[in-house]
């Protein structure tokens, strides 16, 4: 995809990494040009008796597994660190923008090598995943009130 022209603030390569708590986008900007590189998700564990009772470690809740689970916002933000890494690495990227709410991003953050952590320019506590493309891109560089 062509990035409009009042959006193009990226002559490096840079990989935007955009999350929530169960689902990421790998974004390579660069140029003029926006490409879709990968995407992951965790999806909702369920192990519900014929009630409709979820087991838990701690007992039984009703329903699904909340996504606000630590444990697994731990994994997912294990895998996310990985990908960034996987992708860094093989050079393709100069520079990364994580897009993400604060305490996905801290645990992210945790799980990076510092030569990768090093290549972060931006961060933007906040979960953007519903917003398109070019709107997650306004917002990265939209200035303070």
């Amino acid at each position: 995809m062509q990035i409009p022209n009042e959006l193009q603030h990226f002559p490096e390569a840079t990989l935007i990494v955009q999350t929530d708590e169960q689902e990421a986008k790998f974004l390579l900007v660069g140029g003029d040009s926006l490409e879709h590189l990968d995407s992951l998700s965790l999806a909702r564990e369920r192990e519900s008796d014929k009630d409709g009772m979820t087991q838990t470690p701690g007992g039984y809740i009703s329903g699904l597994a909340d996504k606000h689970d630590t444990p697994r916002k731990k994994k997912f933000a294990a895998m996310v660190s990985e990908r960034i890494v996987q992708l860094v690495q093989n050079g393709q990227v100069e520079y990364v923008r994580l897009i993400s709410p604060p305490e996905m991003m801290n645990l992210i953050e945790k799980k990076l090598p510092d030569d990768v952590a090093e290549r972060i320019r931006s961060r933007l506590p906040k979960d953007l995943m519903k917003m398109s493309d070019v709107e997650v891109l306004e917002r990265l560089f939209e200035k303070p009130e």
